[in-house]
């Protein structure tokens, strides 16, 4: 079998062609590319079904009929749909990655799953009515812990849009998976990536390629539920106690804190405590230090029972603790038996992401990627 980067390579050339020049014969097209008229006509009908390109077929003349390709480039655009905290960001970027439209709507009077999918697709319907002169090349649909609480969300969402949308790509992503999907696009981060946020909660995902890919089943229940700590007092929701789910919490670093001192942490929002412990440590306060010192040990055993499972090259850790990537390494490397991967700290920005979902899918229809099912 041809490696892929070949046969992307193709694709990719055909592609050009057509977009530069605009219309372009298939025997020209062949001549052009170099590619067989058995390629050509597969390649092309690629860029058809993503509405990228259209065909022509002029039977006037004799012999066979003349077959005409012509860009949709200029009307090709992109949707973008972002569930984050009781709203709901409508985006749509051109072919060019510029955005030709966004607006945020609010969620906040929507109970029920029903609600909130009636109330996107009312808004997208109109957004769409709207520039109707574009033509939709596909959609990326995105969602953060808010809406992943509400359990069978996303599916019924997926499924609804599948049913409104029927040929068109779409993908549905958690928001954090697109972090680190835009993370490594920026970055020229090659191989494969593993993101680690450890914020409210202990979340995973895998990038490679271009694209984010999937975690072996059982992969992200066995780390949530994996002991970092056989000595913590921190029950999970599995009943056991040290578990990466209950000591990566809000709840995990305070109760860890009070393991080594009495005096209290203030009352405020819970994301201020990991910033006052971290201000208390360069003061001198050792119950702060061996508390940074716990979480950069806990991460570092994690890191290294991750990739007992899975396969990656680099890590990249979102989290609003104070890590030091050296410490986690040490730690990384002795629980691993083996040198720790690079890691690199990111934060992440909320104006940016909400190009996140319809830059994604740009990436996957100009490079060819397959598309995912939904059930």
């Amino acid at each position: 079998m041809m490696p892929e980067s070949k046969i992307l390579g193709k694709k990719l050339r055909l592609r050009s062609t057509i977009f530069e020049k605009g219309s372009v014969s298939r025997q020209n097209l062949i001549k052009f590319t170099g590619l067989n008229e058995r390629t050509v006509i597969r390649y092309a009908d690629e860029l058809k079904r993503q509405r990228l390109i259209y065909e022509k077929i002029d039977d006037t003349l004799r012999g066979r009929p003349k077959i005409t390709y012509f860009s949709n480039s200029e009307k090709c655009c992109f949707l973008g749909i972002r569930l984050s905290a009781e709203k709901l960001f409508v985006t749509l970027v051109d072919i060019n990655t510029y955005p030709i439209f966004v607006r945020n709507y609010s969620l906040s009077d929507c109970r029920t799953n029903q609600e909130i999918a009636a109330r996107v697709f009312q808004m997208v319907g109109e957004v769409l009515r709207e520039h109707s002169k574009y033509i939709l090349g596909a959609a990326g649909i995105a969602y953060d812990i808010t809406f992943n609480a509400k359990h069978s969300f996303p599916g019924l969402f997926a499924r609804e849009f599948s049913r409104r949308y029927a040929h068109l790509q779409f993908e549905v992503h958690y928001n954090d998976d697109l972090f680190f999907w835009h993370f490594a696009q920026r970055t020229g981060v090659t191989g494969t990536l593993l993101g680690v946020v450890c914020g409210a909660c202990f979340y995973m995902t895998l990038v490679s390629g271009g694209e984010i890919t999937e975690l072996k089943p059982g992969t992200m229940n066995h780390i949530r539920h994996f002991c970092v700590d056989e000595t913590s007092r921190r029950k999970c929701s599995c009943g056991r106690t040290g578990c990466v789910n209950a000591e990566f919490s809000y709840d995990g670093v305070v109760e860890r804190y009070h393991r080594y001192s009495s005096v209290p942490l203030c009352n405020n929002s819970r994301i201020t405590v990991f910033n006052l412990i971290h201000h208390r440590a360069l003061s001198g306060d050792k119950a702060a230090e061996r508390t940074i010192e716990d979480y950069n040990r806990m991460l570092g055993m994690t890191l290294a029972e991750i990739e007992r499972i899975e396969r990656f090259d680099s890590v990249a850790l979102m989290s609003n603790r104070r890590y030091e990537p050296s410490l986690i390494q040490k730690f990384y490397t002795a629980a691993a038996g083996t040198p720790a991967k690079p890691i690199m700290l990111c934060g992440s920005s909320n104006v940016e992401a909400i190009f996140y979902p319809a830059l994604y899918m740009l990436h996957k229809v100009l490079y060819f990627q397959t598309e995912r099912e939904y059930p």
